[in-house]
């Protein structure tokens, strides 16, 4: 029961960014990690966020990552992902976005619910 509940309260964190032609799965920060964030300056470092919170990619291939790789989908791997994310700035701004904007909701829908 806990580890299910724990995968529920996981899920509920899940964003989905497309970039491109790209669709990475990311999560949005905890309150933990919101405040660490803000308390570290990095609430503000698109290329942190979009190399802590993305989870995971969709349909993602070898060609897509080099320039010399095949049409084989790649599984997300997170030093991959961590390698590849560092030369592709235009991926950091629109996770960032997204990430960022979910935690936003996610606080605003707390706040909410507190007042009720």
């Amino acid at each position: 029961m806990s580890d299910a509940l724990i995968q529920r309260l996981r899920n509920s964190r899940k964003v989905t960014v497309k970039v491109g032609k790209f669709k990475f799965i990311a999560r949005r920060p905890t309150d933990g990690e919101a405040s660490e964030l803000r308390k570290n300056g990095l609430d503000r470092n698109t290329l942190h966020v979009a190399r802590e919170f993305v989870t995971g990619w969709e349909d993602v291939t070898e060609a897509d990552v080099v320039p010399s790789g095949g049409p084989d989908a790649v599984p997300f791997y997170r030093q991959l992902w961590h390698e590849w994310c560092d030369d592709r700035p235009d991926f950091w701004e629109p996770i960032w976005n997204a990430v960022m904007d979910a935690y936003v909701l996610h606080a605003k829908n707390r706040k909410d619910a507190e007042k009720n």
